[in-house]
């Protein structure tokens, strides 16, 4: 049994992969991941991203990947390590990777016969059938001279209107000083994004996010971990904001808190694990014994009760992007949030003063998709500090490129869709209607709601990263706006734990579970 389970994780929530689905979306990453996708799409040729060891260059590089992957126009190829003896070599695996050669077909010998393979394939699938090619290259730093000329000359293949090969290169700082060696190829250059240590407000957000993305909701008795503000600010000290440190750091921590029954994160054993402080005489035989032991047994189906790893309340203790303690279950704290702000109905769909009902749909047929679905969600306005992504993600439970151009398309009155403003009217299109999917069919919900923009307001004055807006088109109810916990449930039994864990503290937010079928649509 993993470490992390005992923690009541679903998976480890402070791997050093660079998985996808833990990318957080910090302001120079998100800025970053941006500017890629626009210079793909608009095929701009050369991208460079650089950045010390550890600041993330490789998760970008995978999030880049998945959000391509979907786009039947678009062809992604990558290279983890182009420390290629010699130019040929390198073509001869571009060439294996763009063609997929079988083995009967005969090679060249010479650069020049793999130059002339790559374009022609270059403009068969770039001219002819209209794709978008990319190489993504990671590791830049270990590129020799001769294939940072080969890169070079691939550029040079063009149309009149753009480049055939979108090549992004990741590497190290270390970089730049091949690049000034190298200025013809230096000039080719579309966009440069330079990737840096965390703000101390992200560091704190980031480790509240993975612990958030790796919790497994589906148990009642799941420990409150709380890092502390001081311990936060003691993380960031010491690991200077790099992510891949944090990350390493808060790893040693987990297994430090389970050997030593501990669930606050304290100053003393941040810096306990940073230095990997030997236990005290008489400690590690027995304890680590004792760790060992209980992994084996849990595996076996055992369940342990670890004296000072215990439910409290119900709530999950993380830190917000402030750095204080935020309990996900915010109850009257949410009255004092939103004061005056929402009407009386309003109010008692988010706090419990008036009875929420689960609508009536009993008579209600099937949605077709010939009814009057509305093309448009409705608008928002951009609040302080916000970005289109950011909103995307809250609004649709997802954000892509794509998404942002079509956003775009709908709102002529802002000039770059990469930088909105506070008091903006953002209007937002329908993406492909669609039934619940069995995963989707049932919804811890707070609010109810008729306009998108009071919904995303009552949102963002919540302030909480696992909650979201879910739109719902019926034909008896029409469209309907749903502050949402940011995950769906195939079974309604599977949300009760969390929706019981809610309940049980007194201040605790009243919710209710949205169960769709048939009859709905998620827009």
């Amino acid at each position: 049994m993993e470490y992390y389970r005992l923690l009541d994780f679903q998976t480890d929530p402070f791997s050093n992969s660079p998985d996808p689905n833990f990318f957080f979306e910090s302001a120079i990453h998100l800025d970053c991941l941006q500017k890629l996708e626009i210079s793909i799409r608009l095929k701009r040729g050369l991208c460079v991203v650089l950045g010390e060891v550890g600041t993330g260059k490789t998760t970008i590089c995978r999030m880049l990947i998945r959000n391509l992957q979907d786009d039947p126009d678009i062809e992604t190829h990558l290279i983890l390590d182009p420390s290629f003896a010699s130019e040929v070599e390198m073509l001869g695996r571009l060439n294996s990777m763009f063609r997929s050669s079988s083995s009967g077909d005969r090679l060249p010998a010479w650069a020049s016969g793999y130059k002339e393979l790559i374009k022609n394939y270059l403009f068969l699938k770039t001219v002819e059938q209209k794709k978008n090619i990319v190489l993504i290259v990671d590791e830049g730093q270990k590129i020799s001279s001769a294939c940072m000329e080969v890169l070079r000359e691939l550029l040079n293949y063009e149309t009149n209107e753009h480049k055939m090969l979108q090549i992004i290169i990741f590497a190290q700082n270390e970089f730049q000083a091949a690049l000034k060696e190298h200025p013809n190829f230096a000039d080719r250059i579309s966009t440069t994004c330079f990737l840096g240590p965390l703000s101390r407000q992200d560091a704190a957000a980031m480790i509240s996010y993975r612990l958030e993305k790796a919790l497994d909701y589906r148990s009642i008795d799941r420990p409150s971990l709380n890092f502390t503000r001081s311990a936060t600010k003691t993380i960031y000290s010491l690991t200077k904001g790099y992510p891949r440190r944090i990350i390493n750091l808060c790893h040693r921590l987990m297994l430090l808190m389970i050997i030593t029954n501990k669930k606050r994160v304290t100053p003393a054993l941040v810096k306990r694990a940073w230095s990997n402080q030997p236990e005290p005489a008489g400690f590690f035989p027995w304890t680590r014994a004792f760790l060992v032991l209980a992994v084996l047994l849990a595996g076996a189906g055992f369940v342990f009760y670890f004296g000072h790893i215990q439910k409290d309340g119900g709530s999950i203790t993380t830190t917000r992007t402030d750095g204080h303690p935020s309990d996900i279950n915010a109850g009257q704290t949410v009255r004092d949030r939103l004061g005056a702000f929402l009407s009386a109905d309003e109010a008692g769909s988010i706090a419990g003063g008036i009875p929420w009902t689960q609508p009536d749909r009993s008579g209600s047929s099937p949605v077709r998709m010939t009814d009057s679905i509305p093309d448009q969600l409705g608008f928002v306005t951009v609040g302080k500090d916000e970005n289109l992504w950011n909103m995307l993600q809250r609004i649709y439970g997802r954000s892509s490129q794509g998404m942002v151009l079509q956003v775009g398309e709908l709102n002529p009155h802002i000039s770059d869709m990469s930088r909105i403003f506070q008091g903006q009217k953002v209007y937002l299109p329908t993406f492909e209607p669609r039934p619940p999917a069995e995963h989707e069919q049932n919804w811890i919900v707070l609010g109810r709601f008729n306009e998108l923009d009071r919904a995303y307001e009552v949102l963002m004055r919540l302030n909480h990263r696992t909650l979201r807006i879910l739109s719902v088109w019926s034909n008896q109810d029409g469209l309907t706006y749903y502050v949402a916990w940011g995950r769906s449930f195939s079974d309604p039994a599977d949300a009760s734990p969390l929706m019981e864990s809610m309940a049980k503290d007194k201040d605790a937010v009243s919710v209710q579970l949205l169960s769709l079928g048939d009859q709905d649509l998620l827009l």
